[in-house]
């Protein structure tokens, strides 16, 4: 019987000893596949935490960029608004300012009766403002029809300055007497560009000087007319020879 045992027991030993060797041969094998899903797995985690950190970082980045980019624009329309508050309010001053004067000079212009007529540069349409009654017409146009209110010579005269004005800016100042007999002063100037021609009522001692202005031509065209009688009348050496 122990015979029986020793021989089974080394007979045992053999097959325990092999049985263990194939466990140890695949034990390895189970071990390395039960080891490989959970690094795979822990990778799986490590690259997905380290992808959610990125997508957090660029999200946090985006969102810092469209808050800088709306303080900055906030503060850039701020001082925009007040530039244009300050901009409106100097364009406001100056508007009345310019006012002021065009009220001031509209009222040294009307505070005489006269007629003002500008001609644009380039531009055959003169703009008349004024009382055309004042050289006795009854139309704006018709101030510049100048043989309507104006002698032949005076008209012709006033012509040729006109155009000398508005060709080449040539200025002029003279008195004219319509045909009522009423002095008027005209002068002509080239003012930014525009050829203004001003037609006021000569009074008091303009009156005077145009009334002796008109004597004086009077005169003078009496003595051109006695001159030319006398040169065409016969001398007295002519006559004795005869």
């Amino acid at each position: 019987m122990p015979d029986t045992i020793r021989i089974s027991g080394s007979f045992a030993h053999p097959l325990q000893s092999g049985l263990l060797a194939i466990v140890g041969a695949v034990s390895p094998t189970a071990a390395g596949a039960e080891v490989q899903p959970a690094l795979a797995l822990h990778q799986l985690v490590v690259s997905a935490h380290r992808s959610i950190d990125r997508h957090e970082i660029a999200f946090f980045v985006l969102v810092l960029g469209l808050i800088f980019f709306a303080v900055v624009t906030a503060i850039m329309l701020v001082r925009t608004r007040t530039r244009t508050a300050r901009f409106e309010a100097w364009s406001g001053d100056q508007i009345a300012g310019l006012r002021n004067a065009l009220d001031r000079a509209n009222a040294l212009l009307l505070s005489e009766p006269q007629i003002m007529v500008d001609w644009l540069a380039a531009s055959d349409e003169p703009i008349i403002d004024g009382d055309p009654a004042l050289v006795g017409v009854s139309a704006p146009y018709r101030v510049l029809a100048f043989g309507s209110w104006l002698e032949p010579a005076g008209a012709r005269a006033m012509e040729q300055a006109v155009e000398a004005l508005r060709t080449r800016g040539i200025a002029f100042s003279t008195t004219l007497k319509t045909l009522s007999d009423r002095p008027i002063e005209a002068q002509g100037r080239a003012i930014g560009g525009r050829a203004v021609l001003r037609l006021k009522d000569a009074s008091g001692v303009k009156r005077v000087l145009a009334d002796l202005a008109s004597r004086h031509e009077a005169l003078l065209t009496e003595i051109a007319s006695l001159r030319t009688l006398i040169e065409t009348l016969p001398s007295p050496a002519s006559t004795a020879r005869a």
